[in-house]
């Protein structure tokens, strides 16, 4: 059904008494992909991990330090002397972090993209949406550009930054249209993004059926625990995936040892982690993703 636009008076007076939430200090923000809704009645924490896991989403990316750098609505001036605006001023954020080259490389991903919306996030852990006629939720959309990496030269911080700017499609809901959620299962400020892992091993044997790996951080050589559970791994041998059957964890050498189908010889294997046919895992707010490199068994 089509209606005719007409001036609806009610929707034009604004009702400004009564008592109004306020909201706390923006911390970190989302980037979901364009494309899609989110139904608040039904989104939980099942549904938020397999947006992330399917790329759909980026946990909340927090920052150092942040500025506006707003563009100011046009206005146009009568012979009288009476103003009108003639155009909407436009929202940018620029963020900073206090993060090296190994964040730079991955941050510069989104440059000049256009395929992400923004949504804030408070640090209460309640996020700011994007409330469509029907109810459902989406982020405002946004361009993201990288800004040129800073080094220190001062004591002052240097480093990446990101540049957020709500596009005129964004800028209706972010005027007009926008509302704060907040999960009953999480909090959005406790959502990491998804940390790259290293996967190390040494020699493989044949006929070995359990495999010693080192897990690390992407961008650090900081130990990574937690994933113990066996279908959050796999093995795969000649570019077929195979089951781990367990996996456990020892603290002492801060290694994991992975138990699966007797090795042969020749065959060329690798290990990453995957959940659900996917290869981002989730152990509870933190997502990770790794492929080890590939070795023929001796």
């Amino acid at each position: 059904m089509l209606l005719q636009n007409t001036c609806n008076v009610s929707l034009m007076t604004p009702k400004l008494g009564g008592l109004f939430c306020d909201e706390k200090a923006v911390v970190g923000f989302l980037l979901k992909r364009r494309g899609f809704e989110i139904d608040p009645a039904t989104f939980n924490k099942t549904a938020l991990d397999t947006l992330v896991q399917e790329e759909k989403l980026i946990g909340s990316i927090s920052f150092f330090n942040a500025e506006d750098n707003d563009e100011e609505a046009s206005y146009s001036t009568s012979i009288t002397g009476e103003r009108t605006k003639i155009r909407d001023g436009i929202k940018r954020y620029r963020f900073m972090f206090d993060k090296g080259s190994c964040f730079q490389n991955e941050l510069n991903k989104l440059d000049n993209s256009s395929e992400w919306e923004f949504i804030p996030v408070f640090e209460d852990g309640k996020a700011l949406f994007a409330v469509k006629k029907d109810g459902k939720l989406i982020g405002f959309d946004a361009k993201l550009f990288t800004g040129t990496r800073k080094l220190k030269l001062t004591d002052e911080m240097a480093g990446p930054s990101l540049e957020v700017e709500i596009q005129r499609t964004g800028m209706t809901y972010w005027q007009n249209s926008s509302g704060v959620y907040e999960s009953d299962e999480f909090g959005f400020n406790e959502l990491s993004p998804v940390a790259g892992l290293n996967i190390t091993f040494g020699v493989l044997t044949a006929g070995a059926t359990t495999t010693v790996v080192t897990v690390t951080n992407l961008c650090s050589d900081s130990v990574v625990t937690g994933l113990t559970t066996a279908n959050a791994w796999k093995m795969n041998r000649n570019g077929v995936l195979q089951t781990i059957s367990a996996v456990s964890f020892n603290s002492g050498t801060q290694k994991y040892t992975l138990t699966h189908a007797a090795l042969v010889a020749n065959d060329k294997v690798s290990f990453l982690t995957s959940e659900n046919g996917v290869n981002v895992v989730a152990v509870d707010t933190n997502y990770y993703s790794g492929v080890s490199d590939t070795k023929t068994v001796a």
